[in-house]
């Protein structure tokens, strides 16, 4: 009888399905720490439509050319834009070209170590106080003096700019971006483990490039996505991912297409039993 009891007991702590258990691991909620770190998002930006990207960082330090996003690398006159940090005095850069370019000093500079929301958003055209960037809540517009047709040069990645070289040296809690007139996405940087990052409107799952270790992946407070919205946990063999509900807080995690193996297991944390004990139904 005493070891039917253990049994039962110890069930709810990693079943298959929607059983619970009380976070562990550690359970919360993450950022990523980049280094030599990209993420390209697979999507050409087409010129002469609305552009706006938003994220939430923290700069490590000012060792080299930051790039926060881009989609033109570094050469100054293919056509794109890119969105860097410089490395002197720390302030915002934009760069818009269309095979000769306009570099805009925004006059704004960051500090190290400091908590940050920004924002560009443009309306893609040529024109007069149509760039609008905004830091943690107080905005500044610029004129756009330069558009482009067609295509971007490049994918929009963000953390870095440049062929290799310029990457952000931070961490990223979150960013999103609308282009080419299509509905807002999101990637939440939320996961824990691994180089897998997750579009949180639409599921698509997109890669960290570059070496990703454990340590990258930061427990903090300052962006709580997984407590908000919902996560699944997954196991196996020791290894824990956490894969972020969707905006609508459902289930992104599928278990008939696993993430590191066909025997992993999982349990769903829904944003509304978050912190919560679970017993098996």
């Amino acid at each position: 009888m005493k070891r039917l009891i253990y049994i039962l007991f110890f069930l709810p702590i990693f079943v298959n399905g929607q059983i619970l258990e009380k976070p562990s691991y550690p359970f919360q909620d993450y950022a990523f720490d980049f280094s030599a770190n990209y993420i390209d998002l697979g999507e050409y930006v087409q010129g002469q439509t609305a552009f706006d990207f938003k994220c939430r960082i923290k700069v490590d330090n000012f060792d080299n050319y930051i790039g926060i996003f881009n989609c033109k690398h570094e050469s100054s006159t293919i056509k794109g834009m890119y969105l860097r940090i410089n490395i002197t005095t720390g302030e915002i850069v934009i760069l818009i070209a269309d095979g000769s370019y306009q570099i805009i000093s925004t006059g704004i500079n960051l500090i190290i170590d400091s908590l940050y929301d920004i924002e560009v958003n443009w309306d893609g055209l040529i024109g007069t106080n149509n760039i609008f960037l905004t830091v943690n809540g107080s905005t500044t517009t610029y004129s756009a003096a330069k558009e482009w047709t067609g295509n971007s040069a490049f994918h929009l990645e963000v953390g870095k700019y440049g062929t290799s070289q310029y990457y952000f040296p931070g961490k990223i809690y979150y960013f999103s971006y609308i282009i080419n007139g299509n509905p807002e996405k999101t990637v939440s940087l939320s996961e824990g483990h691994g180089s897998t990052v997750y579009e949180v409107t639409t599921g698509t799952a997109f890669t960290i490039n570059g070496t990703v270790t454990q340590s990258q992946w930061i427990t903090q407070t300052d962006y709580q996505y997984n407590e908000d919205y919902g996560v699944t946990k997954v196991k196996y063999n020791g290894d824990v991912i956490f894969v972020p509900y969707k905006i609508d807080k459902t289930p992104i995690y599928n278990h008939s297409n696993p993430i590191m193996d066909a025997s992993e297991l999982f349990i769903n944390y829904p944003a509304d039993r978050w912190g919560k004990t679970y017993w098996v139904k």
